[in-house]
């Protein structure tokens, strides 16, 4: 006979596999914790960027009222070339609210 055990003989311990799926599970969850944190931070970045663009163009949007809302206030009073400002935007579908002509705000 030989001094080799048997298949049948042999012995296998189950913490080396539980170790190495441990390991893998663990690796994989912080890999992946790690890339939506990334991730977040960048989204946020993105947003504050942003912040600045909408505000600009919030700004852009009451001038261009105002002046839309003056250039109505001419047309009312008689003005033909107001007159037909509005008329042209009007057929490019731009409809103008009368609203209380303010000065602007100085900064």
């Amino acid at each position: 006979m030989s001094d080799q055990p048997s298949a049948s003989n042999r012995s296998f311990s189950a913490y080396l596999p539980l170790f190495l799926l441990s390991l893998a599970l663990l690796t994989t969850t912080g890999f992946q914790t790690l890339t939506l944190v990334n991730e977040a931070t960048q989204l946020k970045t993105a947003i504050a960027n942003q912040d600045k663009a909408v505000e600009e163009g919030q700004q852009m949007r009451e001038k261009l009222q105002q002046l839309a809302s003056q250039a109505l206030a001419l047309a009312d009073q008689g003005n033909e070339n107001a007159a037909m400002l509005i008329e042209a935007m009007r057929k490019k579908g731009i409809n103008i609210q009368a609203s209380p002509v303010t000065p602007p705000a100085e900064q």
